[in-house]
């Protein structure tokens, strides 16, 4: 008994004909004729008879339906269980955590998946784990991070490029018109301070916090808190050249001198789909820069 032999069986019980069960499984009627005899001979016992002009199925052939329905049900069940893990094996992860730059990664993914439709990619949003060691993480998956973030945690890194401080503010600001801004340059300014900044960023806040009045800082949970804020109220915050998107808001370089390396944290080894996404990664970075 072959599948060829079940899937006509139940075609012809269902449609009743096998003129219509050979155009549904794209074969001639003759070789839908020989595949129920085949299976008639196996089974030793009669499935259909014929009735003026009409197929019409013996008891034999309704006791059979179920059972080779069944088969065939689950048949279709297991090579989709099949399919997705052939697909998760070859799934690219790419992790982004709440400090990180989502919209950055939102425009890579979407640029890359277009020149690449053959490699599948997720996007997630994700908490950076409690303890950072390769445990920790999944292969086959790529964690946006700065190089300090995974020191001593026994992951690789894949540097895309030296990210920078900006001063991000609404384009009628006054600071708008600087070259390039230090602490006591805001003075006169709110500014948006991340209430738990990651450690490469940790210092400048620091700084920033003892240089600055209390009543000019602003805390918020988040980059992308401050951003949203500055452009209901005004004000400035500091942040990561990778999280401005120039959504009606200007940006001016802040501590020239303080550079980054910004990439790609993974355990294990690359495949060639990270391999290919990695390079689009630094080529789409490097390129994106506007200061």
């Amino acid at each position: 008994m072959i599948l060829r032999q079940l899937q006509t069986f139940v075609q012809v019980y269902e449609t009743g004909s096998m003129v219509q069960c050979a155009k549904q499984l794209f074969i001639s009627q003759p070789a839908v004729s020989q595949q129920i005899k085949k299976l008639e001979t196996e089974l030793n016992a009669d499935l259909f008879f014929h009735c003026k002009g009409r197929i019409i199925p013996t008891e034999y052939g309704h006791a059979f339906y179920p059972y080779a329905k069944r088969a065939l049900s689950e048949l279709e069940t297991g090579q989709e269980v099949l399919r997705q893990k052939l697909t998760a094996k070859h799934l690219l992860h790419v992790h982004v955590f709440f400090y990180s730059a989502e919209s950055a990664m939102i425009r890579l993914v979407s640029s890359f998946c277009k020149q690449n439709p053959g490699i599948p990619i997720r996007l997630q949003k994700s908490k950076p784990p409690k303890q950072f060691h390769t445990a920790a993480f999944e292969e086959n998956a790529l964690y946006f991070a700065d190089e300090q973030w995974i020191e001593g945690t026994g992951l690789h890194f894949y540097k895309l490029y030296d990210a920078q401080l900006l001063c991000i503010m609404q384009p009628d600001c006054p600071l708008a018109s600087k070259q390039c801004l230090q602490p006591e340059d805001l003075a006169q300014e709110a500014v948006y301070l991340p209430r738990t900044p990651n450690a490469t960023l940790r210092p400048v806040f620091d700084r920033l916090a003892e240089q600055l009045p209390r009543e000019q800082q602003r805390l918020s949970d988040s980059f992308c808190d401050s951003i949203m804020n500055i452009s209901t109220f005004g004000g400035v915050c500091i942040a990561p050249d990778y999280l401005f998107n120039a959504s009606g808001l200007t940006a001016v370089p802040f501590l020239s001198g303080f550079r980054f390396p910004v990439g790609f944290a993974y355990t294990g080894r690359l495949t060639t789909p990270m391999k290919r996404f990695l390079l689009a990664a630094r080529e789409h970075f490097t390129s994106d820069q506007e200061f």
